[in-house]
């Protein structure tokens, strides 16, 4: 492919070390930022014109134009209308991103790294720093070099696991919000009046001090509650394992090949647009995740969709697993025993003229695939524990960050942190308890 060039091509643990030419850098239009702010510039208007009339109710409008300067900043930024692109020179390995010769960004300093598709041009690549440094974005040829681009720093779907930022939880289920707008009218004034006897005398204080009559005010907390639930957003955790869909005290972990597909949609509600994808289950289930209104996606939605299917891709790349029935539990072992006895098997200790040692390798190739069940993993894990280094412990640490099961995540990060093996006792029953 022109203008860009892969140097070397290692293990999944490993980095490559990417470099393009034919890559575009796309930042937000300074023209457009500076329009999309220009409603403040009213507020030195209206401050002159109360300063001249000595009459504070001029200040007024300053709130007005102040939000509307902020919402229009806020759009213009989300959209990138009308964007500035130049050629630049990319090159990513694994100490960071080097952009022509006046930007360089260590791997430390990004938070995240997704492939963008966008309709009618080649695909970006979103490189979100740490703290308040502003995203970069780049406009790579084809998909390939921006999945490459991502392997070479680290943040590729075999990798890490991606997160994402949704809308609430109650947004998926529309007839139950229904119900529960009309429930919480019908029971406001009961609730007001339970609340009223428990704790009257704390609500009539913030009555006063708000100037609304207690009663009124108790009878807004269930619609304030209800406001809380909708913006309380859902967290979606996306790893080369499966998704892991959490809500407040609400999670559900969906392994890959539970899935039959994933699409995208996009459907009306309330006289709005709400886009998000759809998580198809083999049982017939249907989960619908809306990520936001339509009129605010630049390709948020491609994003989740695409890194899902990446995701789904690194699993099925390991979906031909290694045979593990050699670290299966020995009958009427219990786990504190079992610990020795894998780490035993990885030295060798228990190889005869016919059992063969298990290679390095082959354990490598059982905690490194997705597909393998998580007590597989784990167990191939601990075997390694006796003999790895301190490479081997980067490297697994490398496998539990693309891991989307917090259980299997921790029990993979306690092996590679050389946890006492009570510890490591306890993440053996989390994991039965996952299978």
């Amino acid at each position: 492919m022109p203008g860009v060039r892969v140097i070397s091509k290692r293990p999944m643990s490993e980095r490559e070390v990417y470099e393009g030419q034919a890559i575009v850098r796309v930042r937000r239009n300074p023209w457009v930022m500076a329009l999309s702010l220009s409603p403040l510039l009213l507020n030195f208007v209206f401050i002159a014109m109360a300063i001249a009339t000595g009459k504070v109710a001029s200040l007024v409008p300053c709130i007005h134009a102040t939000l509307l300067g902020l919402f229009g900043a806020l759009y213009a930024y989300r959209l990138n209308l009308w964007p500035s692109v130049a050629e630049a020179e990319v090159r990513a390995d694994a100490k960071g991103l080097r952009v022509d010769s006046d930007l360089f960004v260590p791997v430390a300093a990004i938070k995240e790294a997704f492939v963008v598709p966008r309709p009618g041009e080649p695909p970006h690549v979103l490189i979100r720093r740490r703290g308040l440094q502003m995203p970069i974005e780049l406009r790579v040829p084809d998909e390939g070099g921006g999945l490459r681009m991502l392997r070479a720093l680290g943040f590729d779907a075999s990798q890490t696991v991606a997160r994402f930022r949704i809308m609430s939880r109650v947004k998926q289920q529309r007839g139950k919000v229904n119900a529960l707008v009309v429930l919480t009218a019908m029971l406001s004034p009961a609730l007001a009046l339970v609340v009223t006897v428990m704790l009257a005398p704390a609500f009539v204080f913030l009555g006063r001090v708000l100037h609304v009559p207690g009663v009124q005010f108790l009878m807004l907390i269930p619609f304030l509650m209800m406001l809380a639930l909708f913006s309380v957003p859902t967290h979606l955790l996306v790893g080369a394992d499966g998704l892991l869909i959490k809500w407040l005290f609400w999670q559900r972990f969906i392994a890959h090949d539970q899935i039959q597909r994933v699409t995208r949609y996009d459907e009306g509600s309330s006289g709005k647009r709400y886009v998000g994808i759809d998580v198809v289950l083999h049982s017939g289930e249907t989960i619908r995740l809306p990520v936001m209104q339509a009129a605010w996606d630049n390709g948020t939605v491609a994003m989740i969709h695409e890194r899902v299917r990446e995701a789904a891709h690194a699993w099925r790349e390991g979906s031909a697993h290694t045979d593990a029935s050699v670290l299966a539990q020995p009958h009427e072992t219990t786990n504190a025993q079992w610990i020795p006895h894998l780490r035993a098997l990885g030295m060798g200790a228990l190889a005869t003229h016919r059992t063969a040692p298990l290679l390095p390798d082959t354990l490598w190739r059982i905690v490194e695939d997705p597909s393998a069940r998580p007590t597989e993993r784990v167990a191939a894990a601990i075997a390694l524990s006796g003999s790895i280094d301190d490479d081997g412990k980067g490297r697994l640490r490398v496998v539990a960050q693309a891991t989307a099961l917090p259980k299997l995540r921790a029990a993979l990060d306690a092996v590679a942190d050389e946890t006492e093996d009570a510890a490591l006792e306890a993440s053996l029953n989390a994991m039965e308890r996952a299978d």
